[in-house]
């Protein structure tokens, strides 16, 4: 049995957004990859809240109370795992295609798929259902961490930058449209300042959404401010939209 996770589709396939994962040809996992004749990329995820298009985008900031969290001592091959959690409770499959971290201690180093879970009270404990058996045995000291996938729920880039760069959005959304993010090839994305057509640009600092020059601190020695998001293809005044060869995949 296979399971793609890179489908094949045709130009305007991208626009499409189902009101849930499961309509239409929406049954795929987030982050499913898509690839239209023209080459380009887009993956396939949540809208968490209201954004134009031609918008850069990012996961939802991570739950600091899901952090760090008291879990079980489960034997190597167990799929369940009893996890307590911090001050914020945890809606029903909230965590689904997402991630648990061990973090510490024994077992630490891998990462588990989240196949289901029950919703959770805050500082309540319950069962995480994974896709595959733990391969390290725990102990009473070992903590893990529980993500959302980053392509679940995910917010315009804010302009100080707070999380994963996923792609730009291909069409209007508003919260809980399931779309296709572009993440490699030629997009039309909002313009921050003064880009130069050839040279590398940005999420910028400045306007959420935007992308803008690349560039580095002046400290010693430089480092990159955000990392870069693509090349400039055509150039564009600032509020406007320029085409840009995505580089995010």
């Amino acid at each position: 049995m296979s399971f793609p996770n890179i489908i094949f589709g045709r130009e305007g396939a991208q626009y499409e957004i189902h009101a849930t994962q499961a309509d239409g040809m929406g049954r795929h996992p987030w982050g499913t990859i898509l690839v239209t004749p023209s080459g380009r990329q887009f993956r396939y995820a949540r809208a968490g809240g209201t954004i134009p298009a031609g918008n850069l985008v990012q996961s939802e900031i991570p739950e600091a109370n899901w952090d760090e969290l008291a879990v079980d001592i489960p034997g190597i091959g167990t799929k369940v795992l009893s996890v307590t959690l911090g001050a914020t409770a945890m809606d029903l499959n909230e965590v689904a295609q997402g991630y648990l971290n061990v973090e510490d201690d024994t077992g630490e180093g891998y990462a588990y798929r989240i196949a289901n879970h029950l919703a959770i009270a805050s500082a309540g404990t319950g069962n995480f259902n994974l896709d595959t058996g733990v391969k390290l045995a725990f102990v009473a000291a070992t903590t893990v961490g529980v993500h959302k996938n980053p392509y679940r729920d995910f917010i315009i880039h804010a302009s100080v930058n707070t999380a994963l760069l996923l792609g730009v959005t291909q069409m209007a959304v508003v919260a809980g449209d399931c779309c296709w993010l572009q993440t490699k090839g030629p997009c039309s994305v909002l313009i921050d300042g003064t880009v130069i057509i050839g040279l590398s640009v940005m999420a910028s600092n400045a306007t959420d959404g935007s992308v803008e020059a690349w560039g580095l601190t002046e400290a010693a020695p430089p480092t990159e401010i955000t990392p870069i998001v693509g090349h400039v293809i055509e150039v564009a005044a600032t509020t406007e939209f320029g085409m840009i060869e995505l580089k995010l995949d």
